[in-house]
């Protein structure tokens, strides 16, 4: 299951994640335990900027296995902070267009549709995955004018 980790601090690095994840599948009464079967299969951190806001902003996706596991890592990191900033941790959905209901207006009433024919979703966002050993700026960073 993909867990999506909302608004990460600037200074987070991959590492620091993965680290922050896998404090919630250590056993209680043993810190240096890993139980069996629970495992980060990927983690990944990624820059989102604002064109038009002039905005970035850090977000987390990791995938964890078994699911029900990854339900568990939800429940005791939501709300926890990191870098002294509370974290908002839950399950990740991978959108489609093909399923936007949006284009069938035939299917929706009529109000329902006006109120839904433009796109809630921010435009002129660029997302950039950051690697290992990636260096972030301090500031706002300059985006091209379009």
């Amino acid at each position: 299951m993909d867990i999506f980790i909302r608004r990460l601090p600037e200074s987070v690095t991959r590492l620091g994640l993965i680290n922050y994840l896998s404090s919630s599948l250590r056993s209680h009464w043993n810190p240096f335990s890993n139980r069996h079967g629970k495992k980060i299969l990927g983690c990944e951190i990624f820059r989102i900027i604002d064109r038009k806001g002039q905005t970035v902003e850090y977000h987390g996706i990791a995938h964890i296995e078994p699911a029900k596991d990854a339900v568990v890592v939800i429940e005791r990191l939501n709300g926890t902070r990191l870098k002294d900033k509370t974290m908002e941790v839950r399950k990740f959905y991978h959108r489609s267009s093909l399923r936007d209901q949006r284009h069938e207006e035939e299917s929706l009433p009529t109000d329902v549709w006006e109120r839904r024919r433009r796109d809630r979703r921010r435009s002129r966002l660029q997302i950039e995955p950051l690697h290992a050993g990636a260096t972030r700026a301090k500031t706002v960073l300059p985006l091209p004018q379009h």
